[in-house]
């Protein structure tokens, strides 16, 4: 299932509600990791449960998936986030986290989580090929 935003605030607004119910998983992908996403679902979201699982598709291939915590636990999301070759974690990592970047660090990765952390804070939009000339913008 995917949610239909017309916009990137209401985009922003609505994963940033979600982020602070503390009830849904915020999953971070980028490009080439979208596989993980589609793991995640099927698995554990399947037919009923489509209703609990939104995708928002942002610029620069960036996937933020929405999941309700109910029907995902932290042991199974460490499980099918290593399986998936993600980050290997035990469940207690996952305990008090809301917002999950399922691959491992890497420098693309890292400058993923902080695109993302600066757009849902509000105080960015998404830029994540920062080399790239864009108008209006300072070198």
């Amino acid at each position: 299932m995917s949610i239909r935003l017309s916009t990137e605030d209401e985009a922003r607004a609505e994963i940033k509600s979600r982020i602070d119910s503390r009830q849904w998983w915020v999953f971070v992908v980028g490009p080439g990791f979208t596989h993980y996403l589609e793991l995640v679902e099927d698995r554990f979201y399947a037919g009923e449960r489509g209703r609990y699982f939104d995708i928002a598709l942002l610029p620069g291939g960036l996937a933020v998936a929405m999941a309700d915590k109910r029907f995902l636990s932290p042991s199974a999301l460490a499980a099918i986030t290593a399986e998936s070759g993600g980050l290997t974690l035990p469940a207690e990592a996952f305990e008090d986290r809301d917002i999950i970047f399922p691959c491992n660090p890497t420098p693309e990765g890292l400058a993923l989580a902080l695109s993302f952390h600066e757009w849902i804070m509000g105080r960015a939009r998404i830029d994540v090929e920062p080399d790239r000339p864009r108008a209006g913008r300072k070198r």
